[in-house]
């Protein structure tokens, strides 16, 4: 598309860099939280439902911290249920993506003036998009475990949400737009889909050959298995969150309340040698 410019224009320096930022961003995004979430957590504490019991009145098992764990459950499920919903959607795409670069690459080896498609960027694309979403699920259970409030709980969500879906057609960043004419690719594959015996060629080479739709079956498959293993995990498994991390806030107000008994002792002195200057 960019040597005969039949689909859109040559790409700029500053869209391919922009693209790459995503693809970095996607790939040591959710590692840091792995190592972030495993520098922060002791390990596994205890199994059972004690974390789910509630305590009319209490800070610690009161009202908000049921709500944030029925929150957490729910994004979880959620998140692992969309994320397999995805996957078999991008496999079925990424099928006819496949069977249009052959296409494309039976054109360019008979006119030279084109070049062949890179389909390095499919078999990128898939991994980064397989990767992001397994990790981004993992970590929403031990990030879920060491929130303080329903408030971080929908936070958390939406920023995995929202590192996952970086590279989406219609997600917050504009750079695939202008790479990417949906319509027309749709056009092309209707007019090859009427040929029957081309078709049938294209997708017989597709299935014979390990091609980037594949990853996406392993991933959808991977990410049915988080769909129960996660769940379950969250609600029987209880993660060891250490003290200092616990009390962070009780911690900082302890100081500044010690700050502010030592500011009024300094007061009170300042008082007491006042009034002894007076007698």
């Amino acid at each position: 598309g960019d040597t005969s410019e039949l689909f859109q224009g040559r790409a700029s320096p500053l869209l391919l860099l922009g693209l790459y930022f995503i693809v970095i961003i996607q790939v040591i995004g959710p590692a840091c939280l792995m190592f972030f979430v495993s520098f922060r957590l002791s390990g596994i504490r205890s199994f059972g439902l004690d974390k789910w019991k509630y305590e009319y009145g209490s800070d610690e098992y009161g009202v908000s911290h049921i709500l944030s764990r029925i929150l957490s459950l729910l994004f979880i499920a959620l998140f692992m249920l969309n994320g397999a919903y995805v996957l078999q959607k991008s496999r079925t795409e990424t099928k006819k993506i496949v069977e249009i670069c052959h296409i494309f690459r039976r054109a360019a080896e008979s006119n030279t003036s084109y070049s062949p498609p890179n389909e390095a960027w499919l078999w990128v694309g898939v991994i980064v998009n397989v990767w992001c979403l397994l990790l981004c699920g993992i970590c929403m259970w031990p990030l879920f475990v060491m929130s303080e409030g329903p408030k971080d709980v929908i936070f958390d969500a939406l920023g995995l949400c929202f590192l996952y879906n970086m590279d989406d057609i219609s997600g917050d960043f504009g750079f695939i737009d202008e790479k990417w004419d949906e319509d027309q690719f749709g056009d092309i594959y209707g007019e090859l889909a009427q040929n029957q015996d081309l078709m049938t060629t294209f997708q017989e080479f597709r299935r014979s050959n390990f091609t980037p739709d594949n990853v996406y079956s392993v991933g959808k498959g991977l990410a049915y298995l988080l769909l129960i293993a996660l769940p379950i995990a969250f609600i029987f498994v209880e993660l060891e969150v250490p003290s200092t991390e616990g009390g962070r806030r009780l911690t900082q107000d302890l100081a500044e309340l010690q700050a502010s008994n030592d500011a009024l002792r300094a007061q009170f002195a300042a008082l007491n040698a006042t009034v002894a200057g007076l007698l």
